[in-house]
């Protein structure tokens, strides 16, 4: 079996395919694309993200979950993820179905800012093939077989890729060929996904294992929708008091900001596991090491980044988008947040009987997140889209650790972890945005130069003296 070091190499391999392969490529799509077509994609992809959550009603996640219930009894595994796959094929057929209902009432003149025609049934036929392709990859990864989740993605990634560049670059279909691209790459996968799994289910229908997943998955929808609600509710206000193009912009800082993310999210699904088996073992030292180097670590990269993506963009970037560069600092740092909350939450997952405590979290932040949105939008624009994605994430971790601070088995170092962010953050995103209007081009590169050394240095000692095993107790005192 492959080791945890391995996994998270293939995991982050995998991420960089997806998200990665795009960052590099953003000199070409703006390019290509206008504002308006970044905004058109934006609102298409961020709604997705957020009606896949009802959509399948949880199962696609519930499956992953129970399907170490499930291997437990081998000759009945195929008929109860069977069962599970059929109930998610006629819930998404149903819930599609009323959605281009509501959608033929109250969006024919246009959705946020978009043509009705032809994006809102793209966005609904994406949400009907996606949900079984991403419980493929969820399978393979719960199966730790992640050499078989690199070869899916991979494949996956070349396919949707070459559509996408031939129908951007070679038929210049804007908006329409991005979305397009991932419409036939999922429908396509979506057959090769289950023929791909094909020894792990049959045809089924076992309504007591269908209504048994649901009581499981019911719960957690709100902590789904809570989260994306607090991901992607700016996209729809910053459209609503501006227009698509804003939107566009604040999609293409996202993008830019995507490194960060694929770090920390392929992290986490090493961490996950890894956490799951130490604390099983009662052997906790190891994972606060991990911890707080991770924080460190990812900290130091988000502060590089935010002080230098300027420069990148500058350089790479249409001129027309660099309106986007303001937010990126905000918007790296808000991933960094995120990892936060995977530390602080983790014990909630573990905990069956605290997973009820998981959407107070996503669900505060949610409502703050859109609150300040709201507020900050109307006056700030894309600034105070950045800001509040970046307060609504510092919520989510301050929630779990409130909630998990008491009874976590993990005695974290919760006060030096929040100190090491807030510094990093501060400076980030204080000397990115304000050192350039009152220091010359070469004082503010030094400070720059000055700024990263230092952190470097700092990180690189933490990690000699966890491989020296000479890292000091006293760090580790719970505060």
């Amino acid at each position: 079996m492959a080791s945890r070091k391995t996994h998270f190499l293939i995991y982050t391999i995998t991420s960089l395919l997806q998200k990665g392969v795009s960052f590099l490529l953003l000199p070409v799509y703006t390019k290509f694309l206008t504002q308006e077509d970044y905004g058109t994609v934006s609102i298409s992809t961020t709604s997705v993200a957020l009606l896949s959550v009802v959509f399948t009603f949880g199962l696609d996640t519930a499956i992953v979950r129970l399907y170490f219930d499930f291997r437990q009894d081998p000759s009945s595994i195929r008929e109860k993820l069977g069962s599970l796959l059929v109930a998610m094929q006629v819930l998404g057929l149903g819930i599609g179905s009323v959605l281009l209902v509501v959608g033929l009432l109250f969006f024919r003149d246009g959705f946020f800012g978009i043509p009705f025609l032809p994006f809102y049934p793209m966005i609904l036929l994406i949400l009907f093939f996606q949900p079984t392709f991403s419980l493929v990859q969820a399978l393979f990864q719960a199966m730790e077989k992640s050499r078989l989740f690199l070869v899916f993605n991979g494949l996956f990634f070349v396919v949707n890729l070459s559509l996408t560049l031939y129908s951007v670059i070679v038929l210049q279909m804007g908006a329409f060929g991005v979305i397009g691209a991932q419409l036939v790459s999922l429908f396509v996968f979506f057959f090769f996904g289950l023929w791909t799994i094909r020894r792990l289910w049959k045809p089924a229908m076992n309504l007591k294992i269908v209504t048994e997943s649901l009581r499981y998955a019911a719960p957690m929808i709100p902590h789904s929708l809570g989260g994306q609600l607090a991901a992607t509710a700016d996209r729809y206000i910053l459209s609503y008091y501006f227009d698509v193009r804003q939107t566009g912009l604040l999609h293409l800082g996202y993008q830019a900001s995507q490194p960060m993310e694929l770090l920390s999210g392929s992290f986490n699904r090493a961490f996950i596991p890894f956490f799951h088996h130490k604390l099983s073992e009662n052997s906790v030292s190891s994972i606060r090491e991990i911890g707080l180097f991770a924080v460190l670590a990812f900290s130091t990269i988000a502060l590089g980044g935010s002080l230098f993506v300027g420069d990148v963009f500058t350089w790479f970037i249409n001129a027309k988008f660099h309106g986007a560069i303001m937010i990126i600092p905000l918007l790296i740092f808000s991933h960094v947040a995120t990892t936060l909350y995977y530390f602080f939450s983790a014990i909630l997952f573990y905990d069956k009987q605290r997973t009820r405590l998981i959407p107070i979290c996503t669900v505060s932040s949610a409502i703050i997140g859109i609150g300040l949105n709201f507020v900050f939008v109307r006056h700030w624009g894309l600034w105070g889209a950045a800001v509040s994605q970046l307060a609504s994430q510092v919520v989510l971790f301050l929630m779990a650790f409130l909630l998990s601070y008491r009874f976590s088995a993990v005695k974290w170092n919760y006060g030096l972890m929040i100190a090491i962010f807030v510094l990093y953050a501060g400076v980030g995103v204080v000397v990115s945005t304000f050192a350039p209007t009152v220091l010359s081009s070469s004082a503010y590169l030094a400070v720059r130069l000055v700024l990263c050394f230092v952190s470097v240095g700092i990180c690189a000692g933490y990690y000699f003296l966890y491989i020296t095993n000479t890292l000091p107790k006293s760090i580790f005192k719970r505060s």
